[in-house]
């Protein structure tokens, strides 16, 4: 069987999956304001100038998709825009590279018995 291998850049990674949660916020937004409103694809290119088939690409992903237009498809399902940029806050259990990343000391263990090290930002001890 054969088998590919393949890596991923962490700007690729970054971007990536950036741009996977603009496109889902857009999706789930428009999905609301179909239901409550019986907005269509249509509408939207309507309001935006542009062909229903464009609204749709951008939608799904198929076609690139900029600040402006992000923007736009705000403005048409009436939703305001947030943006920030936060330092990354690493989930635990997640595989960070620790080269880049100081250790947390160890906590002790509840039973009293002896440690095997305790680690810092300059290792182990």
């Amino acid at each position: 069987m054969t088998s590919y291998r393949f890596s991923i850049s962490p700007k690729s990674r970054t971007v990536g999956r950036f741009l996977g949660r603009v496109r889902r916020e857009l999706q789930r937004a428009f999905a609301e304001e179909k239901r409550a409103r019986n907005l269509t694809q249509a509408e939207i290119a309507r309001a935006l100038g542009v062909d229903r088939a464009v609204v749709n690409r951008q939608l799904m992903g198929t076609e690139n998709i900029g600040l402006r237009r992000v923007a736009e498809f705000a403005w048409v399902l009436g939703r305001d825009l947030h943006f920030s940029l936060e330092k990354p806050s690493l989930p635990i259990g997640s595989n960070a590279d620790l080269r880049s990343e100081p250790q947390k000391e160890k906590v002790p263990s509840s039973s009293g018995a002896p440690s095997a090290g305790t680690y810092t930002a300059a290792g182990v001890t």
